[in-house]
């Protein structure tokens, strides 16, 4: 989850960039074969398809998901320790990966100016640490 997180936040970044109001160049030849786009006006409608996404919105999905699977499984864990060792203690199972998931949240509610929840993300990240 994190990697298409990531993924998608670099996409939502660079497809503005692309220019799609190019001509075509006849010169090239073209072969079509099955699935392939037959020519760069259909390229230029999925790109701008694909631009018009929310694909921060997506990413952010991502991103809760992933850190809502990582706190599922941590409490899991927890609770067997628990179990094994019968008594109740204090149990470090952070690390980098959920931090790195709490940051691109952060990251991506402070780009929405949600600061609160970007605040709460980055409280928990410095947590996880």
């Amino acid at each position: 989850y994190a990697g298409a997180c990531e993924a998608l936040l670099r996409e939502a970044e660079a497809l503005p960039a692309v220019v799609t109001n190019k001509a075509p160049d006849e010169d090239v030849a073209k072969s079509a074969y099955v699935g392939g786009c037959t020519g760069e006006e259909e390229l230029a409608i999925d790109l701008r398809v694909e631009r018009d996404k929310d694909l921060q919105a997506l990413a952010l999905q991502y991103a809760e998901r992933a850190i809502s699977l990582y706190e599922k499984e941590r409490q899991a864990y927890i609770a067997a320790l628990h179990k094994i060792r019968g008594k109740q203690e204090n149990v470090r199972v952070d690390g980098r990966s959920p931090a790195k998931l709490h940051y691109l949240a952060a990251g991506i509610h402070a780009a929405r100016q949600n600061y609160p929840a970007a605040v709460d993300h980055l409280s928990r990240a410095q947590i996880c640490l």
